[in-house]
């Protein structure tokens, strides 16, 4: 019964990170990594301008905190840095 109700919560996560455009934990990551990887490229500080035009937080910065890369926020707001790590997850190769 146990492993039934996991795999319906584990299908309706799926479903509704689907339809409400949630990144999973991986692509999370793979979007922190790339923004971290390709943070003076080109592209993105095109992108941060674009963000800065829109009214996005922008004012990032990355320290080491306990052997992890942690991307820490900067300036007064608002943190909706979120968009800006899953477009550039999905520009990075450019």
């Amino acid at each position: 019964m146990l492993l039934i109700q996991r795999a319906v919560a584990q299908t309706a996560k799926k479903i509704i990170n689907k339809q409400t455009g949630f990144p999973s934990a991986a692509e999370w990551q793979e979007g922190f990594t790339a923004f971290a990887t390709n943070f003076n490229r080109t592209v993105v500080l095109k992108r941060i301008a674009a963000f800065k035009k829109a009214g996005l937080q922008t004012d990032v910065e990355f320290e080491e905190n306990m052997s992890e890369l942690v991307l820490e926020y900067t300036g007064p707001g608002p943190w909706n840095v979120m968009p800006l790590l899953k477009i550039v997850k999905t520009k990075a190769n450019y």
